[in-house]
């Protein structure tokens, strides 16, 4: 099967890009722009923070790690996470998606911005002027800065994204190879199938049927996910408000590379939230650096009304988190319950009664010896909600 790239360019984009220096923040951290793909028959620009740390534990023949930080709705060029991310031995680079610079102004040869108008309705444009499509074209070009920096590997560089941001993360692992790791926080694909954008009066509903169709076509992860064979982590709450199970699950279920879930209770939303699972470190150093694996499903199923996982490797801990709420049709308003459970005596299974109800969905959570979080699929019983 020939791959599917969509409406970009993947070979333009992937060539050398020119940035221009704009100085250096009081914490060193570089600032810079780089030109981005034509809106409205103009130029456009990019910012971006970029920074590399000032040691690492990760250099290899010489050179560090890098990562590709992408921020969500609302969001921008995050210097203080190109910071965290330098702490933690890993050369950064975070862009600013609405257009803007790092005081929060307007750039002169500004592109799309990142509200529902830009994201959506712009389609009626033409495909190449919608948000998705030039910040998919902002995130190849801040890799191709990323890598050619003589400090930095290019062959292990990650990427990570915030909501809007983790859906753009789960787009790019679709149309990108070069990445040896995607985390996608909050954000996925399947939009049409669970997400806040189908519930109230934005997004979809800015765009009837046959544009929406043409929308999820060529801008929903959906269209490219199958073609992921890189490790991915993904990250989310059981009652986001904008990323829903159903359409989450469909995008991890079409990776065809090795899938790690993290879904905690009633995770909050936001872009310092996202940056708190430690998960995420963990992950991107075991992918790139060989250190301890996070806790690994190996299969799930239900039986005689019970719910059985097993794992990899002994856990140290394990929780049941189920809800039998058929009052909210929607999942961010469910009531999920949570139940530590006993494992097997060496710790490699989990068997759980599960509730009695017309309809239910469950999965398990599971700690390892340094409390890090993994968990298995949901999975449903009873009519579909």
């Amino acid at each position: 099967m020939s791959s599917n790239f969509g409406p970009w360019d993947i070979e333009s984009l992937r060539l050398p890009v020119t940035f221009n220096d704009k100085g250096l923040t009081p914490a060193g951290v570089a600032k810079i722009t780089y030109p981005n793909e034509p809106y409205r028959g103009r130029n456009t620009s990019v910012f971006a923070y970029m920074g590399l740390p000032k040691q690492s534990a990760w250099k290899r023949d010489g050179k560090i790690p890098g990562v590709v930080l992408v921020h969500g709705g609302g969001g921008e060029a995050y210097e203080y996470w190109v910071r965290i991310w330098n702490d933690m031995g890993y050369a950064a680079i975070a862009m600013d998606l609405s257009g803007c610079d790092g005081a929060g102004l307007k750039l002169p040869d500004y592109g799309p911005n990142q509200e529902a108008d830009g994201k959506f309705d712009h389609l009626r444009l033409g495909v190449k002027e919608t948000w998705s499509y030039h910040a998919i074209a902002a995130i190849f070009r801040a890799h191709n800065i990323l890598a050619s920096l003589p400090q930095v590997d290019e062959n292990r560089i990650g990427i990570t994204g915030v909501s809007w941001g983790g859906y753009l993360t789960s787009l790019v692992a679709g149309l990108d190879d070069r990445y040896k790791f995607a985390i996608p926080v909050y954000g996925c694909g399947n939009l049409l199938a669970g997400s806040v954008w189908t519930t109230q009066e934005l997004g979809f509903d800015l765009l009837g049927q046959e544009l929406a169709k043409l929308w999820e076509e060529n801008f929903d992860p959906s269209s490219y996910m199958h073609q992921v064979t890189y490790p991915m982590l993904f990250v989310n709450g059981t009652n986001d408000f904008a990323y829903h199970p159903p359409a989450w699950q469909n995008t991890y279920l079409q990776s065809q590379g090795p899938v790690t879930l993290t879904m905690r209770y009633q995770m909050a939303h936001g872009h310092r939230e996202a940056h708190e699972p430690r998960e995420i470190l963990a992950f991107a150093n075991h992918v790139l650096h060989d250190t301890a694996e996070l806790p690994q499903w190996t299969e799930q199923y239900q039986e005689d009304g019970k719910l059985i996982a097993r794992f990899e490797k002994p856990v140290m801990g394990a929780t049941l988190l189920y809800t039998i709420d058929t009052k909210h049709p929607n999942w961010p308003q469910k009531q999920w319950q949570q139940v530590p459970v006993e494992t097997s005596e060496d710790g490699n299974c989990v068997t759980v009664e599960l509730p009695k109800s017309d309809w239910g969905a469950a999965f398990i959570n599971v700690i390892d010896e340094n409390n890090l979080l993994t968990s298995t699929p949901h999975t449903q019983w009873g009519q579909a909600q």
